[in-house]
């Protein structure tokens, strides 16, 4: 909510300039990642107020071949907006920013997480999320939402040791031992 300030960057490699001066781009998992990141950056730019939800709406589909169009409508955007923002300069633009912010934070790898200026390490989940943003609240003097005492009751994250964020949770489990062939 209005308790955290929320910023999403994106990681990806820019290239040189292709026809008409518009930087290329390269990403892990190729040219739709690159074409989906500006797409969000972009509903970010025009719909700021609902583009998580549209974030979270295109990352249920695994392939992401659903209808974009139709997600962004979905959550107030004009399509015809999107893609003239993600096929222009405009686009282009908005991920060069992306790119650099994240270069600047030293991330290098998919989720590369702080809160308040320092590296997230915990699992990856709403629980521990949660928690670790409302440690980080409390610690600053903030009031801490209603989240955090919903969070509580959550299940332990995949990952969690126990739980996390002065819980006083157990240390963590020894790794299992795996053959590779």
């Amino acid at each position: 909510g209005k308790a955290v300030d929320l910023r999403l960057y994106f990681i990806a490699n820019e290239g040189p300039a292709i026809a008409g001066g518009k930087p290329s781009f390269a990403s892990l998992h190729g040219a739709p990642e690159v074409e989906e990141n500006i797409r969000q950056l972009c509903m970010g730019a025009h719909s700021p107020a609902t583009y998580l939800d549209f974030i979270l709406e295109r990352n249920k589909s695994s392939a992401r071949e659903a209808d974009w169009q139709a997600a962004v409508a979905k959550f107030g955007g004009d399509p015809k907006v999107i893609t003239a923002c993600a096929e222009g300069a405009e686009g282009a633009a908005l991920l060069s920013q992306s790119l650099k912010a994240s270069e600047a934070k030293g991330a290098n790898g998919s989720p590369t997480i702080y809160v308040n200026g320092a590296a997230y390490k915990g699992a990856r989940g709403v629980r521990s999320f949660t928690l670790a943003l409302c440690a980080a609240l409390k610690a600053s003097g903030q009031s801490e939402p209603q989240a955090c005492a919903k969070a509580l009751s959550l299940p332990p994250d995949p990952g969690e040791a126990g739980g996390n964020c002065g819980e006083g949770g157990k240390a963590p489990a020894a790794p299992a031992a795996v053959d590779v062939l």
